[in-house]
């Protein structure tokens, strides 16, 4: 960083920051008060990095501003942790709205069949409609149906938190399309 020494700090600009907090940062110096904050800068070889930097203006014997002072701490890692937390707080996110779709989906998907399978069984309860052996054979089949889709639906959540938990076992299995 010896290069920067009394170079303009211009060739450090990232672009990141408008005219706004330049010009902010300018009316404090200037003013004479201390300024802080942290900048996004470019490097020699086109990479960022972070800086906490502080501003000191610097006054000679008689008073009058004869410089100023710029004490800055590399914070690039802050920055990049900062970032990484943020990214994994939005990764969590989506994979919890995931899991409340699924879990809404898979609360319709076993609805539908057990509300049939009890709407049959309930039919099949009445003396009536057992006499006639066809539209009891017919209740059956539809108890039947529907109780093996909430069976496939039940061992996909099972296999869903199996899998989450690490403990799938995958097989291969050969087919035709």
């Amino acid at each position: 960083h010896e290069e920067l020494i009394g170079a303009n700090h211009r060739i450090l600009n990232s672009g990141l920051h408008d005219k706004v907090f330049f010009k902010s940062m300018y009316a404090t110096i200037a003013s004479g008060n201390i300024w802080r904050g942290e900048i996004r800068n470019r490097a020699k070889d086109g990479s960022y990095y972070w800086v906490d930097t502080m501003i000191v203006p610097m006054r000679n014997s008689s008073g009058s501003l004869a410089g100023y002072m710029s004490l800055r701490i590399d914070i690039t890692e802050k920055h990049e942790s900062k970032r990484k937390l943020e990214e994994a707080r939005t990764q969590a996110e989506a994979a919890s709205k995931a899991k409340s779709d699924f879990l809404a989906n898979m609360s319709h998907e076993i609805r539908t069949p057990i509300t049939a399978i009890l709407g049959y069984a309930d039919l099949l309860c009445f003396d009536d409609f057992i006499s006639d052996t066809s539209q009891a054979r017919e209740a059956a089949r539809v108890i039947s149906s529907n109780g093996r889709h909430l069976l496939a639906v039940i061992n996909d959540i099972l296999d869903v938190s199996k899998v989450e938990a690490g403990r799938l076992d995958i097989e291969r299995v050969r087919f035709s399309p």
